[in-house]
């Protein structure tokens, strides 16, 4: 093991004193690769979609697609506005403002559905026709009477257009799902031939078009909305654009403000400009090359990995004060800069090798996640997380051979305000040790009670405060109308006409009254929509309106022929809900924003009460952009747990390999693993649940946690073989490794909570837990690690020959 620490040692002071010799072809070097990267960034993407969790051949996102190329999107905005008197005309005709402006002003949009534009079937004779319901404007209040009653009495109408108590209406605004603005032509014409073969697949709007076609939404929203005409907006693209938008700014903010933290506890530490400038310059030249990398290999950048900018900082911090901390103070002890430079690499160099090597290693254990943005997080974490290594062992060395740096004079050990604070807390370790054991492990124990208390729930509708407008309206609109999202089930009769056979529409029917009955976690359903509303509705048109014929035709022939008329009165809205060949069938179930898991268990209950009601011939499918919302969660869960433990896995194995000792290397991974315990155990005591971006906080902790805990553990060697008092080992390591590690605890765990501030619960949620992890991470490691090491290490004579010089 000794000679491996030489070896390793030897190594640093080599490469230290080339760089010295060479700093310029270094520092060429190192920009050389950081244009190379940095050249790709305009070609970084965002993605905030939904779909941008999934890789690109998951089962989910194929089904999805197709079903988006089949039926269109099923993503809305919901537009509400309530009144005592909707059919009133001065407030029909601001809705129709409203309607026509959102037509005009909106892009990418498919269309918009309102009580104007309804659908209206009614029949004449033998002649069936299908009109908006205000396609005659009534000129009399009789006539917009007879209007009302229509629009009350129509089944479809009912949850969708209007409220079950006519005081609210609603308009629907559906983006389109290709990319391509409408030129006017009916891309869905010839609905009843054979589709033909495309040479290529269609372009899918991406997610700038959508966050377009929200902005541009929510704009006309603004414009219409008064105190006498207050409109509501909600549905799943108001909700991720919203996400978005807050993380975006808060992210974005914090990160400036936790930067400038650092820089301040920099210099407070150092004392000198290029103690500032120089780590983050190293910090800023890493993201540019990771956030490169990501761009070069396609990646986009999604609202999970918006974590990284803030973890890579910490890590690139946390290595460069380990460094310049050694660096300055034998620079100002000797005068020597090269003499200053290849000890400092000589000392911290293989403590911040491993750390950077353990770390990176536990998170690309985490790139065969299922979930997208986890796996891209671990490799590009880790990718981050060496190219750093890289910018602290030869950037920064480079900088400090070029740089004027002036020497100081050296406060002696004993006049060291901060050495004395580190020496209080060296002998607090060491001599109450079996009682600070003690209490750890009591906190351990109330941990893992915490732990088993520990829910997972993914609702982003929470994370708003309470009287944020998207929350209320949402909230407002779930009840009024009884839900404002929807699961898509697609059913397959298995066959080319198959929907035209009144037996697979009476199962269609009766599947309407079981979906009513299915309850999971207080969700349930009261609203669905299929092909069988629409051929009753024709049936009952085409009978004088009489409400005992709104049913199904027994007869194939005449379902064959009611919808052959019904297509050529000119309506599209068959598109809606079967295809071409109709042989497979759109079935929406509208249900109230809930969180994921409990929509998971409703879609769960859902498609088994599909499967028992269809025939055996029949197959289905739950898709949709809730169901797959809902999917995010449950397969981050899984994902999360595995890569948890296979980076526990992986990070103790590195430890034993770099401590060089089995036994020694197990045990440090207690006070790495006892932050992430009590963060956790926490979280579960206080009743909030996990949600996706929070279950990030254990990998950053741990990434932390390790580096903390080698670099303590190294200088604990180092001294060790010096002195051979273990005692005396710790405090030596106390007032040396001991000062980088508080300083940089302090700066990153304050950059962390400042998130204590943002404007979403998530976000709030993961800088405090983040913040607590790595406070938690220092303390372990001062409290836990010297009872650990003065259990493992007897007293032994000094060995003083084994090092050239004694450091700090």
């Amino acid at each position: 093991m000794e000679a491996a620490y030489r070896a390793v040692e030897n190594l640093f002071l080599w490469l230290g004193g080339l760089i010295y010799r060479h700093p310029v072809p270094a520092l060429i070097l190192v920009l050389a690769v950081t244009a190379a990267l940095g050249s790709q960034l305009p070609g970084l993407r965002m993605d905030t979609s939904n779909e941008g969790f999934f890789h690109q051949n998951s089962l989910e996102l194929s089904n999805y697609f197709a079903f988006k190329e089949e039926f269109g999107r099923e993503d809305l905005i919901v537009i509400g506005v309530e009144s005592d008197r909707l059919f009133d005309d001065a407030f029909l005709h601001r809705l129709k403002s409203l309607h026509e402006a959102l037509e005009e002003q909106v892009p990418y949009l498919d269309e918009v559905t309102s009580l104007l534009n309804a659908r209206n079937t009614r029949g004449e004779g033998d002649e069936l026709i299908v009109e908006d319901l205000f396609e005659d404007w009534p000129t009399s209040d009789a006539a917009m009477a007879q209007l009302e009653r229509r629009a009350g009495n129509n089944p479809i109408y009912r949850d969708l257009l209007l409220s079950a108590d006519g005081r609210v209406t609603a308009l629907v605004v559906r983006p389109s799902a290709y990319a391509i603005e409408d030129d006017g032509s009916d891309v869905l014409s010839g609905f009843d031939e054979a589709p033909q073969s495309t040479p290529s697949q269609p372009v899918f709007l991406d997610d700038k078009q959508a966050a377009e076609f929200v902005t541009a939404t929510l704009a006309v929203v603004e414009q219409f909305s008064s105190a006498d005409f207050e409109l509501q907006v909600s549905g799943m693209p108001a909700m991720t654009e919203t996400v978005k938008q807050l993380m975006r700014r808060d992210v974005a903010r914090f990160l400036l403000i936790a930067v400038a933290a650092i820089a301040v506890l920099l210099y407070l530490m150092f004392r000198r400009l290029s103690g500032v400038l120089i780590p983050l310059l190293a910090v800023i030249l890493t993201l540019v090359c990771t956030l490169g990398l990501m761009a070069m290999t396609g990646t986009a950048f999604k609202v999970p990995t918006q974590i990284l900018p803030s973890f890579l900082i910490a890590v690139g911090v946390g290595s460069s004060v380990h460094i310049l901390s050694q660096f300055y103070w034998r620079f100002d002890a000797c005068g020597d800069r090269g003499e200053a430079l290849t000890g400092a690499l000589g000392h911290s160099g293989a403590p911040v090798l491993g750390a950077a090597v353990t770390t990176a290693g536990g998170l690309m254990s985490f790139s065969n996640a299922t979930l997208a943005p986890l796996a891209e997080m671990g490799i590009f974490a880790g990718a981050g997380v060496l190219i750093s290594l890289l910018y602290t062992i030869i950037l920064i060395p480079a900088l400090l051979a070029l740089v004027p740096i002036k020497r100081k004079e050296t406060a002696s050990d004993s006049g060291s305000a901060m050495n004395r604070v580190l020496g209080h807390i060296a002998e607090f370790a060491i001599h109450y040790r079996r009682v600070n054991l003690l209490v750890l492990t009591l906190m351990a124990l109330l941990a893992l009670a915490g732990l088993s208390k520990l829910t997972f729930e993914h609702n982003p509708l929470e994370w708003f405060p309470r009287d944020h407008p998207l929350r209320v309206d949402t909230e407002s609109l779930n009840e009024s109308l009884n839900g404002v999202v929807s699961l898509e089930l697609v059913i397959d009769s298995g066959e080319e006409n198959g929907f035209y056979q009144p037996s697979r529409l009476q199962a269609l029917e009766e599947l309407g009254s079981r979906v009513a009955d299915i309850e999971h976690r207080g969700l349930s359903s009261e609203k669905t929509l299929s092909l069988v509303d629409v051929i009753k509705e024709i049936n009952q048109a085409l009978n004088a309106g009489q409400p005992e014929y709104y049913r199904i035709p027994e007869d194939r022939a005449l379902v064959a022929q009611e919808l052959f008329l019904f297509e050529n009165t000119g309506t599209d809205d068959l598109e809606d809900f079967v295809d071409s060949q109709f042989r497979k069938a759109r079935y929406t179930v509208k249900i109230p924003w809930a969180g994921a898991t409990v929509i998971d268990g409703y879609s769960e209950a859902l498609l088994a009460t599909a499967q028992k009601t269809l025939a055996d011939d029949m197959s289905v499918s739950v898709t949709g952009v809730t169901s797959l919302f809902t999917a995010i969660v449950v397969q981050s869960l899984h994902s999360m747990q595995e890569s948890y433990i296979l980076a526990g896995l992986f990070i103790s194995i590195l430890m034993v390999l770099f401590v060089g000792d089995m036994k020694i290397g197990l045990i440090a991974m207690i006070p790495n693993l006892l932050p992430i315990l009590i963060a956790l155990g926490a979280l579960g005591w206080s009743g909030v649940p996990m949600n996706v971006f929070t279950m990030f906080v254990g990998s950053i902790a741990l990434g932390l946690a390790v580096d903390d805990t080698l670099h303590f553990l190294h200088g604990f060697k180092r001294y060790h073989l010096q002195c051979g008092d273990t005692e005396e080992a710790i405090r030596k390591t106390f007032v040396s490794t001991g000062r980088a590690l508080l300083v940089t605890t302090v700066a990153l765990s304050l950059g962390f909570f400042l998130f204590a501030f943002a404007s979403l619960q998530s976000v709030v949620l993961f800088g405090l837990l983040t913040g607590a992890s790595i406070v938690m991470a220092v303390v372990a490691d001062f409290i836990v690690m010297p009872a650990l090491l003065i259990w493992l290490f007897p007293n032994t004579e000094a060995n003083l020959d084994t090092l050239e010089e004694a450091d700090p």
